[in-house]
């Protein structure tokens, strides 16, 4: 099974059937062909409900730092449009999309839970300061470093969100004799990072 084909098997267990992490590796291992070691590491980077809830702080931050930087591009296309004038329709529409393409990824990651999406969201943010240093649009004053805080922000956390979505795992291997030749087992365990409601109400009481 390619990467693709575990992720959707992990995201369906993990995601829409509220299975653990443990649960989901050992029924999907069942079938043939699959590679245990890639099937653990996509498997680790599904987020469960325990770490949703635990990085909802850093999750809307990251939201609210992607909306702010949308807003602010929007607001440069309207500055611009006023300076230069009404462009061709066209190109106007493809000038928006660009604009919040990449804070509406952003979002749609945060709020489905989809970590591979944060790396790319991080790339082109990257892509983007890039870019901007290049043209020498970044200078060193207040306005520039208004406009430009909410980039730095979401930029860290489309990488530091991703590792604490991340349920570990650990990985043994022993050896046993079959047929008088030695032969190698993996195992996988899984830490289980659900949310579980009841046991937090337990704990408070």
């Amino acid at each position: 099974m390619i990467k693709k084909q575990l992720r959707t098997l992990g995201h369906k267990a993990i995601v829409k059937e509220h299975k653990s992490h443990q649960e989901a590796f050992d029924e999907i291992s069942e079938h043939p062909g699959v590679d245990l070691k890639l099937l653990a590491d996509e498997l680790s980077k599904i987020p469960s409900s325990g770490k949703l809830k635990a990085t909802t702080s850093l999750r809307y931050t990251f939201i609210a730092a992607l909306a702010i930087l949308g807003g602010f591009r929007l607001l440069a296309v309207v500055l611009l449009i006023i300076e230069g004038g009404m462009p061709n329709l066209g190109f106007l529409a493809v000038l928006i999309v660009l604009s919040v393409a990449v804070p509406v990824l952003g979002i749609y990651t945060a709020l489905v839970g989809r970590v591979e999406h944060y790396t790319t969201t991080g790339v082109l943010l990257a892509i983007s300061v890039f870019r901007a240093v290049s043209r020498g649009e970044i200078r060193v004053d207040w306005e520039s470093l208004v406009f430009l805080l909410p980039l730095i922000i979401a930029f860290g956390l489309a990488f530091y969100i991703p590792t604490k979505l991340k349920t570990p795992y650990k990985r043994t291997v022993t050896n046993h004799f079959s047929d008088g030749k030695s032969q190698e087992k993996e195992y996988y365990y899984f830490e289980d990072t659900r949310y579980n409601e009841t046991t937090i109400l337990d704990n408070q009481l």
